[in-house]
């Protein structure tokens, strides 16, 4: 699994509701 971290991140936050 080689992923950039910026696309992680991305995927993460958009996962992630922002409060």
């Amino acid at each position: 699994m080689k992923m950039p971290t910026s696309y992680m991140m991305r995927y993460y936050k958009m996962t992630q509701p922002t409060r």
